[in-house]
């Protein structure tokens, strides 16, 4: 068991590390997957399976079931262990059976409550979001805040509403979850999920408080949390004046500690002026977040999209085009996004083709008009 929950401790380390988050979109409550990995696919770190593999030996040499009645309390942990290996490994379907084997014949409170919130979680993984909500919110409901499992269980319930859209609830059992989270680096987690959900909710004093909490924990909270707080917090600040949140921002940018989160101000910046009407300035800043050497997969996306809309707008079509042909490479070419972005790609290649050939006559009647008024001019010149 020992070796087992080292292994699991190893791969959920190494998952922590190296996935990466889209902090342009709501975030997942909970990562299990690798930057580019199919979330269908098992995972590709083998700390899980060595985790999997010791958590079956010592069910096999350890158990002591007589008469239905489990006498070693160690294979509920087993059991557990087992299941949240399976879990983080992508094999759901064995890791229910496993966590449904465990709520079977528990040997203490806390093995039951733990096992069916991690049940809960594997159904929220396999789309049986309903389920798990009629299961697990009278248990959330039902235990203390000292509870050591309340967080964990009103955030599962949190991201089981959360996929089915129902912003109000998930904001409701994501605030509960991150105001008695244990850990730091979940409690800035889930606060700042609860952030965006009132942003989205149109609730921005609510999501100002949200952010305002991740940064009153300074360091404890994960690098990367506390300074998009900062951001979050400066892009919805309306008492302050456009120069004075710039100014914050840039601070922020000058902090060599920040250099590799240059992108995301850099595009934040380049917001706040597109918000003024200060376009060009705007332009200047979403280059400058382009250009970086940090930056990541989904602020290159974003980037490109706002400055093909923007361009598109303007009645630029051709650069908007050439933001578009950028864009395209970044998708896979069998997935949605890449087939809709192909089509107005291909749609605006019609309108760039009509636009050069308008302009082209245009040309061609000006150049057409400076001749005939050079021969009007020479001839008129010849009366006299």
């Amino acid at each position: 068991m020992f070796n087992g929950e080292e292994a699991l401790d190893i791969g959920s380390a190494i998952l922590a590390s190296q996935a990466q988050d889209n902090f342009l979109t709501t975030l997942a409550v909970e990562l299990i997957t690798l930057d580019g990995e199919d979330e269908n696919a098992t995972a590709s770190i083998p700390s899980f399976i060595r985790a999997e593999e010791k958590a079956v030996k010592a069910i096999q040499k350890h158990s002591l079931k007589i008469n239905d009645i489990q006498y070693n309390r160690q294979i509920d942990d087993a059991y557990l262990l087992l299941g949240k290996a399976r879990y983080f490994d992508r094999r759901f379907f064995p890791a229910l059976e496993a966590f449904n084997f465990l709520l079977e014949s528990p040997t203490n409170r806390n093995s039951y409550v733990e096992g069916k919130i991690w049940r809960e979680k594997t159904n929220i993984r396999l789309r049986n979001e309903e389920l798990a909500i009629e299961n697990l919110r009278p248990l959330a409901r039902s235990i203390f805040p000292s509870n050591k499992f309340y967080s964990l269980a009103n955030a599962t319930l949190a991201e089981s509403f959360l996929n089915l859209k129902q912003l109000d609830s998930a904001s409701f059992y994501i605030k509960r979850a991150a105001l008695e989270a244990p850990k730091r680096k979940n409690k800035a987690r889930y606060l700042f999920i609860t952030g965006q959900l009132f942003e989205s909710l149109g609730k921005r004093d609510s999501a100002e408080w949200a952010f305002k909490e991740i940064i009153a924990l300074k360091r404890k909270a994960p690098k990367k949390f506390l300074l998009q707080a900062k951001i979050k917090k400066t892009l919805l600040d309306t008492l302050n004046t456009l120069t004075d949140r710039v100014s914050f921002l840039q601070k922020i940018l000058k902090n060599y500690e920040n250099q590799t989160f240059e992108h995301f101000v850099n595009r934040a910046i380049g917001n706040l002026y597109l918000k003024q009407k200060e376009d060009s300035l705007a332009l200047v800043y979403f280059d400058r977040s382009i250009d970086s050497p940090y930056l990541d997969p989904y602020t290159q996306i974003e980037n490109n999209k706002d400055l093909a809309d923007y361009h598109f707008k303007e009645g630029n079509y051709f650069i908007s085009g050439n933001y578009l042909d950028k864009l395209l490479p970044l998708f896979d070419e069998t997935s949605l996004a890449f087939k809709k972005i192909k089509r107005k790609r291909e749609n605006l290649s019609g309108v760039i083709f009509y636009e050069q050939n308008i302009k082209k006559t245009d040309s061609i009647i000006y150049l057409m008009t400076l001749i005939l008024e050079l021969l009007f001019n020479t001839q008129m010149q010849k009366v006299k």
